[in-house]
């Protein structure tokens, strides 16, 4: 007797099949994810999922946006999406050690923003170029922080399914593209090499 009812099963395929697109666009998994509870009033707790071989530094992505049914993050280039950001540095390598992704480091900021931003992506159209900027009484670790938003990858995807890629940026960076736009400001971050990484600790791009 199977395990799994029929939408179980369905939700199941999806979750691979979904994993399985992402892998080939980030390289395999690694060991070891960390979950955030955000709140009684927010959607979580989400899951962040590591990737190390697709570029120096790690990758951390989310695998709960995108249901098979039900509410779920889209904008006009998805129908359904996963966010990914990049830190430089080598963090969460392992089930057994995930201290480099607890508060108030690098690597436990950004994923705070997966999850804060992640919870936010199903009220809103998150789109290519979009910027985000959270009040300075936020709180939460949060206070201050800014965001601009791209597709990542979208040779390897559809318009069924894909990633948004989620880079932080610097107040003044936010600012130009406030003044000019976000695409305007990823041409920036592109041509100063600093795409698609999140490391504010860096000399701004405009």
């Amino acid at each position: 007797m199977s395990l799994f009812g029929g939408g179980e099963r369905a939700r199941v395929r999806w979750f691979e099949e979904k994993q399985s697109l992402m892998e080939a666009a980030l390289g395999p998994i690694q060991e070891g994810c960390v979950r955030m509870i955000l709140g009684p009033s927010d959607r979580g707790p989400y899951a962040t999922y590591f990737f190390q071989e697709h570029l120096s530094g790690t990758g951390m992505a989310t695998m709960e946006l995108a249901p098979l049914k039900g509410r779920k993050a889209y904008n006009s280039v998805y129908r359904k999406y996963e966010l990914v950001t990049f830190t430089p540095g080598k963090v969460g390598q392992g089930a057994k050690d995930l201290s480099d992704v607890a508060n108030g480091t690098p690597g436990g900021l950004l994923r705070g923003a997966l999850a804060f931003i992640g919870a936010y992506a199903f009220d809103a159209r998150l789109e290519p170029g979009n910027t985000i900027e959270f009040p300075e009484d936020f709180g939460m670790s949060m206070s201050g922080r800014a965001f601009v938003f791209d597709t990542y990858v979208p040779e390897k995807f559809n318009s069924s399914f894909g990633l948004m890629l989620l880079i932080e940026i610097q107040r003044e960076e936010m600012a130009w593209a406030m003044e000019n736009n976000g695409t305007a400001l990823l041409e920036k971050l592109k041509q100063a090499d600093i795409y698609p990484y999140s490391n504010i600790d860096r000399p701004a791009a405009v």
